[in-house]
């Protein structure tokens, strides 16, 4: 067992370590003195700007955030893409669906459909180039476009312009 003057002296040298210990880590190097008040504003004002500067960077941060609901209220040309896709494959075949005599005034060629939606999704006008109005495959065209339909969304009418190629392609049944 120790001795109890070397207990003593052990923990001596603990509390002068520690005090030694707190006293340097409150301790700081710089001055304690009170601000003056021109001192304070001046400190205050060079803070602000700093945090100004700060602000400024990230003012836009959020401004081109979308919400959800605002992101499905708007016009989603992708879909309104898709759906012209869908209508054209029938489109296309519009052609193949008259007997010749049907085509006599028929040239194949490029067609452009141009397609409005309306607020609904529903394709509210649907007009086709000049070459194809007011012929039978002309017709067969507008019909196969004014079927699309898309989801509804809010925001301005949207017009969309759509080619597509048309040509004969009804084949002759072979006899065999």
């Amino acid at each position: 067992m120790r001795s109890i003057p070397c207990i003593i002296h052990a923990m001596k040298i603990a509390v002068i370590s520690l005090a030694l210990l707190s006293a340097t880590a409150c301790g700081s190097s710089q001055d304690r003195r009170v601000m003056t008040p021109e001192e304070r504003l001046e400190a205050e004002l060079a803070y602000a700007n700093e945090r100004a500067g700060e602000n400024e960077e990230n003012s836009d941060q959020f401004s081109a955030a979308v919400s959800e609901s605002e992101e499905e209220a708007q016009f989603d040309r992708a879909q309104a893409e898709h759906e012209l896709k869908r209508a054209t494959l029938g489109a296309v075949e519009c052609p193949a669906t008259f007997e010749k005599e049907q085509l006599k005034d028929f040239k194949p060629g490029t067609a452009t459909v141009s397609v409005t939606f309306a607020n609904d999704g529903r394709s509210k006008d649907v007009a086709i180039s000049e070459n194809y109005q007011d012929t039978s495959v002309g017709n067969c065209v507008l019909r196969a476009y004014q079927s699309v339909h898309i989801k509804s969304y809010t925001g301005e009418e949207e017009t969309m312009t759509w080619e597509l190629k048309l040509d004969f392609k009804k084949e002759e049944k072979k006899e065999e």
